[in-house]
């Protein structure tokens, strides 16, 4: 069971403690790492333009559906992006891959496998 789930909410306020999201990004790899699976890096943005925290508050180019984060990480990390991908769960995630040149196609839960074998199949 993953740490209090809020904790990727700090732009609205739900639980301001950064604290929580490197507990969050301790815990996320461990059950991929368990079948072999790892996993590069994780990144967050808890600023906001119109965040309710002050601190938090400003405009970027890393924020979603801009496309900064994103080619932060293909500067930083090996990626062919001609083989990749980027899995979404919001609107937001699918403009950002786009803005990056990348593909994004959209996760709403059910069988993760199933979702993903068509998407290998098209490489």
């Amino acid at each position: 069971m993953p740490p209090d789930r809020k904790s990727a909410a700090i732009d609205q306020a739900l639980r301001p403690e950064e604290t929580d999201i490197h507990r969050l990004h301790d815990w996320m790899p461990r059950e991929p790492a368990a079948r072999g699976v790892h996993i590069n890096a994780f990144e967050y943005w808890p600023f906001h333009f119109d965040g309710p925290i002050k601190c938090y508050r400003c405009v970027s180019e890393r924020r979603k559906p801009q496309r900064g984060m994103i080619i932060d990480l293909l500067s930083r990390l090996p990626v062919e992006t001609s083989w990749s991908f980027l899995v979404c769960d919001r609107p937001s995630d699918v403009e950002a891959a786009d803005a990056a040149g990348l593909p994004g196609d959209t996760f709403l839960g059910g069988n993760l496998r199933g979702f993903f074998l068509p998407l290998l199949a098209i490489g």
